[in-house]
């Protein structure tokens, strides 16, 4: 949805409030085909002058995307941020799901900062308010951008959510404005790109994170419960069972082919795919744990495979290159066909890398970095679907995150969808996350004479 930005004022009677949040749901839900009622503003004058004067503004949140069920409209309305967080099949969910009024602090810059999980919790107790959820988050900094010309928190900030993947760890999110956030990172900013900081730990008190208020008591939330049935997780898996692997082998040539891959190495297009082994049958003892093929071409410097494929690789100037976990997992010499385990295959439930390793048999190998960049170039729906992986055969060192204390220890590479494109770079932490796995492969390869 696009939207005059910073032209609006809310007004300061109820009855103007009221009209000018309905005036926006109307065009919101004109955007996605559906009609959202906005109903008469409880705030009197005066408390709309109070609330102002205290550096806060009104908002509305429909019931009908309060929820986890619902957020995936919001991600409809507003395309652009391009987050997990916002898929139908999202795995988000909120502590509570208030909906209806709420006011929240107006001010760009986030308040509550540089407090971790239990500081801030504690330091919203103490205000006598109560954590917006990433619904209402959105809602509000998606208000800031058309009453002010800015996002919440687009300048310089983070905020926690009272939104979450695991029991007693809540998430912080960012939208990006059209210019890069002061002191976070050097990266090119992604105008309405949003960003779920699914890694944060309960105990990184991180620089400029922090988190929004709404001061509306809880016998006024108007809670909303989660309805009994949820969409069914995506999956790509049973597509793997019908592939024609001649077919598949041409479509993987020639994604290399339309990326230049050949023209990196100084080849003609057809001296390139001669050095390409074929696929071949699928052994009988990955039927079920190796279902996905995938041709992987080392010659070429990984990091060079992802800009030709678009895929970002930011800040290893403060971290260490990816080096093998085991000697076993190294990187074959040359192009090489190999059976991997689709997302949810090998390891269905969500694992800490180190455990992964543990676990792998003696024919199963943790992923290198240029199966990464093979992975996120041939089967990119897995990244767009927020399906994401952990590179578990290598490590990097020394890998520290500006603003976040103590994360320079060994860590393993992961992909993920970040700024409305696949991103590489280490998580926060070596924990189990819900949105991804690991990816492993079958110990036998098959490889090309020529080349």
């Amino acid at each position: 949805m696009t939207a005059v930005v910073g032209t609006r004022s809310l007004g300061d009677t109820p009855e103007a409030v009221t009209s000018s949040l309905q005036e926006l749901w109307d065009e919101r839900g004109a955007a996605v085909g559906r009609t959202f009622t906005v109903t008469p503003c409880p705030y009197s004058a005066e408390e709309i002058a109070a609330l102002e004067e205290d550096g806060r503004r009104l908002a509305y949140l429909p019931p009908e995307v309060a929820t986890q069920a619902g957020r995936h409209w919001l991600g409809k309305i507003w395309p652009l941020m391009e987050c997990f967080s916002v898929l139908e099949d999202n795995v988000v969910s909120n502590v509570i799901n208030p909906s209806g009024w709420f006011d929240y602090e107006s001010q760009i810059d986030a308040p509550n900062v540089n407090l971790d999980q239990a500081g801030l919790l504690a330091e919203v107790e103490r205000q006598g308010r109560t954590l917006l959820t990433v619904n209402q988050w959105i809602v509000a900094a998606q208000d800031s951008r058309v009453l002010t010309g800015k996002y919440l928190d687009e300048t310089r900030s983070w905020v926690r959510v009272n939104s979450g993947i695991d029991p007693g760890r809540i998430l912080a999110v960012h939208i990006d404005g059209p210019n890069m956030a002061v002191d976070l990172t050097d990266e090119d900013a992604v105008d309405g790109s949003m960003m779920m900081a699914y890694d944060l730990s309960p105990h990184d008190a991180v620089v400029g994170c922090g988190g929004r208020t709404s001061s509306v008591p809880p016998e006024r939330q108007n809670l909303v419960e989660e309805p009994a049935e949820r969409v069914a997780r995506w999956t790509m898996t049973p597509h793997f069972a019908t592939l024609d692997l001649g077919r598949e082998w041409q479509r993987q040539v020639d994604k290399y082919l339309e990326l230049g891959f050949h023209t990196a190495m100084h080849f003609t297009e057809e001296q390139y795919v001669r050095t390409l082994p074929k696929f071949e049958r699928q052994p009988k003892e990955y039927r079920g744990r190796f279902d996905m093929p995938m041709l992987v071409d080392p010659r070429l410097f990984w990091r060079n495979q992802c800009v030709l494929g678009g895929v970002r690789v930011p800040h290893f100037d403060y971290c260490t290159e990816p080096i093998p976990a085991d000697e076993r997992f190294r990187v074959p010499a040359r192009p090489y066909a190999a059976w991997f385990g689709a997302w949810d295959q090998r390891f269905p439930e969500r694992i800490a890398p180190p455990d992964a390793r543990d676990q792998l048999a003696e024919d199963e190998i943790g992923g290198n970095s240029w199966e990464m960049a093979a992975v996120e170039i041939l089967w990119p729906e897995y990244d767009l679907r927020g399906q994401y992986w952990d590179i578990i055969g290598y490590v990097v060192h020394d890998a520290k995150i500006k603003n976040i204390p103590d994360t320079d220890y060994e860590r393993t590479l992961s992909c993920y969808h970040y700024r409305r494109s696949a991103e590489i770079h280490p998580n926060l932490h070596q924990r189990a996350f819900e949105v991804f796995r690991p990816l492993v492969r079958g110990s036998k390869i098959v490889t090309s004479p020529n080349s």
